[in-house]
């Protein structure tokens, strides 16, 4: 089976990095310098060093515990078997000469060269399952931006694959039509409010998003007014189970989007096959005697042990 944790620790947690020729796609369509000048200060600070501010000291601190289990972080990180402290400078060689091979001959050598070979190697080692022509079938996509109005304001999110601006245009949504100065900044009524509509989106993002060249997202349903009014009333002072937040099939009919298809209704909502009668129960009730009875039950724990459901 898959390692505990799998797909955020390890080699299983590392996809396809997108950055390199992502961000070298949009600096050839959009920007005005070169590669080499875009990268030099990021190489002159990989070479040379810089000093280590409070928020990196202290992550260091608090997560040694986890982050010395990897080698390649720890010789970093903690040399000598100790966190880097506010003030100690911070060297990046290798990372320095990866910059300058990116900046002297583009992201091929990333995807193609030797630093992809470094990384699959890398990734590999530690169970990953990534490979060279993972890297070199990598293509630039561009995508729509999100676009949220929230009061006087016009918001561009990312998109999907990318969760995050799903997540922020829904919570904007729901936060739009609230007299948050009356509630007062960091108020309980506010922390309260926002912890739970924040909730209610993580539900459905674990639920619903991925990319959509893959798998189907009802965005249209989750960005829409209806989805907003629905969440809005099942905030309430009372903090509910984990089971209770997002889209759950908990009624039979709920408002759906005037421009939800009916794909998207399916997924949300999926219908629900109808309740037989009490004769439809007793005709199809199996007719088994006590040894068919035991040889049943024998096989149904066998399954649910197999599946680790029960243990003996």
């Amino acid at each position: 089976g898959l390692p505990h944790r799998g797909s955020r620790n390890g080699g299983l947690a590392v996809g396809v990095p997108g950055e390199v020729r992502g961000c070298a796609a949009a600096l050839h369509r959009f920007g005005r310098i070169g590669l080499k000048r875009v990268l030099s200060p990021a190489i002159r600070y990989a070479t040379q060093g810089f000093p280590v501010g409070p928020h990196l000291a202290k992550t260091l601190l608090s997560r040694q515990h986890f982050l010395k289990r990897f080698k390649a972080l720890a010789r970093v990180f903690y040399p000598k078997g100790r966190p880097l402290a506010v003030g100690q400078i911070l060297k990046r060689p290798r990372l320095g000469k990866a910059l300058k091979a990116i900046a002297d001959k583009g992201p091929d050598v990333f995807y193609k060269g030797w630093i992809g070979r470094d990384i699959v190697a890398s990734v590999r080692r530690t169970g990953g399952i990534l490979t060279m022509k993972d890297l070199a079938n990598y293509k630039v996509k561009w995508r729509k931006p999100l676009v949220v109005n929230y009061r006087s304001y016009r918001v561009f999110a990312m998109p999907p694959p990318s969760s995050g601006g799903v997540v922020i245009a829904q919570v904007l949504n729901m936060l739009r039509g609230k007299n948050l100065r009356a509630m007062g900044l960091n108020s309980s009524e506010y922390l309260h409010f926002l912890s739970e509509a924040l909730q209610h989106t993580f539900a459905d993002r674990a639920r619903f998003l991925g990319d959509m060249d893959f798998v189907k997202i009802p965005l249209t349903w989750l960005l829409s007014k209806a989805y907003t009014q629905r969440m809005l009333k099942r905030i309430t002072p009372k903090v509910k189970p984990p089971s209770s937040y997002g889209t759950y099939k908990k009624k039979k009919k709920a408002p759906l989007g005037k421009q939800q298809t009916d794909q998207d209704q399916d997924q949300v909502h999926p219908p629900s096959p109808p309740t037989p009668t009490r004769q439809e129960r007793e005709n199809t009730k199996p007719k088994t005697n006590d040894d068919e009875r035991e040889k049943l039950k024998k096989n149904l724990l066998q399954e649910l042990e197999k599946h680790n459901i029960i243990r003996q």
